[in-house]
């Protein structure tokens, strides 16, 4: 929050690594990435990678004094957005629009159920 209430958004400190090119392609975020179902599985790295950096800012926020009311993924599933239909994928589970709607965990869900069972 700034000086007047509002709230403010920052990306990461740490925003360099081994995805800096990549990051050109998130736009509006992750759900920009083209998620894509290949043998059942759905492998979603630079989710990951951009959920892990984005917490690992939250924990330095903390650590500096900086009050945090929390960190909110979006979003659980892929789901239709009014402007874009069903091409953005947002979600840590895939939505197969092609099978009766069948939803397939991402490896960014296996990340953070990893991540929520250490902790």
């Amino acid at each position: 929050m700034d000086d007047d209430g509002a709230v403010v958004e920052a990306g990461p400190a740490a925003d360099r690594g081994a995805h800096d090119d990549d990051r050109a392609q998130l736009g509006g975020g992750p759900g920009q990435v083209d998620d894509r179902l290949v043998d059942g599985e759905v492998h979603d790295d630079l989710r990951v990678w951009y959920a892990r950096t984005h917490l690992e800012a939250v924990r330095t926020a903390i650590a500096e004094g900086i009050p945090v009311d929390g960190f909110f993924q979006w979003s659980y599933a892929d789901n239709i957005e009014w402007v874009l239909g069903r091409d953005a994928r947002y979600g840590v589970v895939y939505i197969d629009y092609d099978d009766d709607f069948r939803r397939i965990p991402k490896d960014s869900y296996r990340w953070f159920q990893q991540l929520l069972g250490a902790s």
